[in-house]
């Protein structure tokens, strides 16, 4: 809690708005895309590492596993990537869900969402100098 708010609560509906005013659809994200979003998690998991900062982020990587649903024309339906700490396995990192909604660690508290929204923005940042952003 940062002076009442909920820091990461607040950092998830703010990469989600980002994520939408940029005008991104789940149609745009190619299957590279998925594994340049893969990456930036990875680099934002050891600069967690890195920095110790809790004992959980300290621990957490990205699971090897990922979930992605095409739709029969080939765009993306819904993806998931999982997540790993000394305690626990394939918990959710990102759901892009098949309603449009994207989650961020559901289960996680402010310091350990940290590093996935980081991540999450890192590759919105990637997005938008591939060309991807939308004029709205």
């Amino acid at each position: 809690m940062e002076n009442g708010k909920d820091v990461t609560t607040d950092a998830r509906k703010q990469a989600r708005a980002r994520f939408e005013a940029m005008g991104l659809t789940y149609a745009d994200i190619t299957d590279g895309e998925l594994l340049m979003l893969t990456m930036t998690l990875n680099k934002a998991f050891k600069k967690a590492r890195k920095e110790a900062l809790t004992p959980v982020r300290s621990s957490m990587t990205l699971s090897r596993k990922t979930r992605v649903k095409h739709k029969s024309n080939g765009t993306i339906a819904e993806a998931y990537f999982f997540m790993n700490a000394h305690y626990f396995q394939m918990r959710e990192c990102i759901s892009f869900n098949r309603d449009g909604f994207i989650g961020f660690c559901g289960w996680a508290d402010d310091n350990n969402t940290a590093p996935v929204v980081e991540g999450f923005n890192e590759w919105l940042d990637l997005m938008a100098e591939a060309g991807k952003e939308q004029a709205r």
